[in-house]
């Protein structure tokens, strides 16, 4: 709260009001001067302008506006008041209240953040799944093969989304990413080892990958090491190319024996050998040997 005598200058503020200014009470004694020194230099004008306005025409003066702490915190303040005149006209008084809305901005911004976020997921995600489904098709020889793979895929990508959209914004790290896709496909402990540094990819990058690890993990239960008592290798590591940050992914099985030959190209291996490329620039090699697969992002 606050009293202002215009007439004298004098200035009252309650205890509370000392403290959004950043002081303690009564550790000033408060002025004009002072108050209008901790408003923010980009609303200073506005506000002080806004009190003149109210001073001048009589209505209620309403703001919201910037203090700057000596600490270097800026806060968000929402005032109302009101002059209070004499028999002539002449503003003798104002009162007044305010109330700390830093938190509800930032809440809000949040808020903003959050459907930008998800309005340029959701565009991204229809590309993906338009793609996705038309990289499917050729690759099954019945309706219930493609949707059974179609849905597994589309839940990879649900995975990404749900990590990307806890924390908006903010990149993915790599190593969660491979443990959680080999965890969805029951991968125990003693049938993989991975290694690498932390490596935070960017959120459509890990869309790619997760596909890819995906595909690779699906694959090997199938035909590789997880389907039967092999072993997975997954190493990653980083390098400077071009000035830029990059990384490598390989992922090695060492299967006893394979169940079936590759007689085709199938999703997983076109996602590596030419969607790495396409979308992230990049290069994607799948190469199967008598021991296993062996595939690099």
């Amino acid at each position: 709260l606050w009293d202002w005598n215009v007439e004298t200058g004098e200035l009252t503020w309650s205890d509370e009001h000392f403290r959004m200014e950043g002081y303690e009470p009564g550790e000033i004694v408060p002025s004009y001067e002072i108050w209008s020194d901790r408003v923010h230099p980009d609303d200073r004008s506005a506000t002080e302008g806004k009190i003149r306005d109210a001073m001048e025409s009589g209505c209620e003066y309403l703001n919201e506006y910037r203090v700057c702490h000596p600490t270097g915190e800026v806060r968000w303040l929402s005032a109302r008041g009101r002059f209070l005149f004499d028999d002539d006209g002449k503003p003798v008084r104002m009162l007044g209240a305010m109330v700390d809305t830093t938190q509800r901005r930032r809440e809000e911004e949040w808020q903003r953040l959050l459907v930008a976020e998800l309005q340029h997921r959701v565009r991204n995600l229809i590309g993906m799944v338009r793609s996705v489904a038309r990289l499917s098709a050729p690759s099954h020889r019945n309706v219930s093969d493609y949707v059974d793979h179609l849905i597994g895929r589309l839940q990879a990508m649900g995975r990404t989304q749900s990590t990307l959209t806890r924390s908006p914004g903010r990149n993915v790290d790599l190593a969660e990413l491979v443990r959680e896709e080999l965890l969805v496909h029951a991968a125990q402990p003693h049938q993989y080892h991975l290694d690498g540094p932390p490596i935070a990819l960017s959120p459509h990058a890990a869309e790619i990958v997760t596909l890819a690890v995906h595909e690779l993990a699906t694959n090997s239960i199938k035909y590789g090491a997880l389907g039967d008592t092999g072993y997975i290798r997954i190493v990653w590591t980083t390098l400077e190319k071009n000035g830029k940050p990059w990384m490598t992914l390989r992922w090695q099985e060492t299967a006893p024996q394979r169940k079936t030959k590759f007689n085709r190209k199938g999703f997983g291996r076109r996602l590596i050998e030419e969607r790495v490329p396409y979308e992230l620039q990049g290069e994607g090699r799948f190469d199967i040997h008598d021991t296993g697969v062996l595939a690099q992002l």
